[in-house]
């Protein structure tokens, strides 16, 4: 018995933080060389994020399977982004949440993530532009 509930308390030790709370996001704090900064917006909403400033512009298309609905393809949403450098210099980025696009783009000297877009469809529901809520990673490539 006591072999037993020592593999119980290691496989639980081994596991230990693997399942948990999503990371705290910040908005507008500064990147640390080499480490990403997340943060999350609702459309229109600015973050800045040295040496840049990120704006949710909007949610261009929305075709991700809702729950409720058997799908044969999981669906895509696709995010708009404006990113503008502290000297002026400017780019618009699109990513996807289907994980077979684009999900990370280089731009304005930062490599963005897009790590989730909620809320997540549900049948029957549709989603407000003002209900988005996306959570991006900004780092230096």
């Amino acid at each position: 018995m006591l072999p037993f509930v020592a593999l119980i308390v290691l496989s639980a030790c081994a596991n230990a933080g693997v399942v948990g709370p999503e990371p705290a996001v910040q908005t507008g704090a500064a990147m640390t060389a080499g480490a990403p900064t997340d943060v999350e917006l609702r459309i229109g909403e600015r973050a800045r994020v040295p040496p840049v400033a990120v704006t949710f512009t909007r949610v261009a298309t929305d075709s991700r399977c809702p729950t409720g609905v058997d799908c044969v393809w999981e669906g895509d949403a696709v995010v708009e982004l404006a990113v503008e450098r502290d000297d002026g210099a400017t780019a618009s980025v699109s990513l996807h949440t289907n994980g077979g696009l684009a999900q990370e783009a280089t731009a304005a000297g930062v490599r963005l993530r897009l790590v989730r877009l909620e809320p997540y469809p549900t049948a029957g529901r549709p989603i407000e532009a003002a209900d988005y809520r996306v959570v991006l990673s900004v780092a230096e490539p």
